[in-house]
C-alpha cells in the first residue's frame, strides 16, 4: 500500500543529505537517535496538519521558528512494521529486544524496559508506523512507548521525492 503524504515539523527543510540512520540510544531507550519522524497529513481549515501538529498545539510545544513541511513519499511499496495495539508492541519487543544500559529514573518511571532494537528493525523494515490506536494503547504501559505522543512514522531510510508545501507553524496552529 502506498504511503500517504507526511508532515514533518522543524526549523530547516528536511533534505536527504542530512538524513541520519537510526542508532540505538540508552537514554531514553524507547527512542533511537537518527531516522526521520513524520505523521500522516490531513487538511483542516485549509491547512495541512497531522496528529503530531495537533499534539504540539494542544500542549503548546511548538516554536515560532518551526515550519510544517509536507513530504511526498516515492510511489512504491514499503516494508512497514505497524504497531496498532499493545499486543503488537509486546510482539515487537519479543523479536527485537535489547538490553538497555539506561539508568534514567524518568525512563524507569515510564516503563520503557525492555528496549527496542531499532537498528535490527531497520535492517528489515523501511519504517515503524505507530497508529493512533497503537499510541493510545502503548503510551502509559509497561513496557511502553512513552513519548511517542501521536500517530507516527519513524523512517529508517530517506523515501521522499518531493516537498509539497511548507508553512510556518504559527499559521497552522492558530487556525486549528
Amino acid at each position: 500500500m502506498p504511503i500517504p503524504l507526511q508532515t514533518w515539523v522543524g526549523g530547516d527543510e528536511p533534505i536527504e543529505e542530512e538524513f541520519e540512520s537510526v542508532s540505538n540510544c540508552d537514554d531514553p531507550p524507547h527512542k533511537p537517535d537518527g531516522g526521520l519522524w513524520t505523521s500522516t497529513s490531513f487538511i483542516r481549515n485549509g491547512h495541512t496538519i497531522s496528529d503530531w501538529i495537533q499534539w504540539l498545539e494542544r500542549n503548546q510545544q511548538y516554536h515560532e521558528s518551526q515550519v510544517v513541511y509536507e513530504l511526498k513519499p516515492e510511489k512504491r511499496e514499503y516494508d512497514i512494521l505497524c504497531i496498532d495495539s499493545y499486543d503488537q508492541l509486546r510482539s515487537v519487543l519479543s523479536r527485537y529486544n535489547r538490553q538497555s544500559k539506561s539508568s534514567s529514573r524518568k525512563s524507569e518511571l515510564h516503563g520503557v524496559f525492555p528496549s527496542i532494537d531499532f537498528e535490527a528493525i531497520s535492517d528489515e523494515y523501511d519504517a515503524i508506523h505507530l497508529t493512533e490506536k497503537g499510541q493510545r494503547e502503548t503510551r502509559l504501559t509497561n513496557p511502553g512507548l512513552y513519548g511517542w505522543d501521536a500517530e507516527t512514522y519513524l523512517w529508517f531510510d530517506w523515501v521522499f521525492v518531493d516537498m509539497i508545501d511548507s508553512t510556518p507553524i504559527t499559521e497552522v496552529v492558530n487556525d486549528v
